[in-house]
């Protein structure tokens, strides 16, 4: 897991939006291509992180993944 980046500036809000089942690696092209223009909002105008979790197959349920990308510990470190 990449470590947290620290900004200089606190931010007065955050609005966290969760985007579940969808590869960034999939919806870019389309951004390029001008058809998600909602997303291309976001690319310009927020921080955005992509997360990681697991790559064994039997650690990909979402319930494991979801704990992966919120803590940055693997499923070895949370158990969960």
């Amino acid at each position: 897991m990449e470590s947290m980046i620290r900004f200089k500036q606190p931010f007065k809000r955050v609005i966290q939006l969760e985007l579940n089942e969808i590869s960034k690696h999939a919806i870019d092209p389309l951004i390029t291509r001008h058809k998600l223009s909602a997303f291309s909002k976001i690319n310009q105008k927020w921080h955005y992180w992509e997360t990681t979790s697991e790559s064994q197959y039997n650690y990909l349920e979402p319930w494991i993944q979801w704990i992966t990308a919120h803590t940055g510990k693997s499923f070895a470190e949370h158990k969960i």
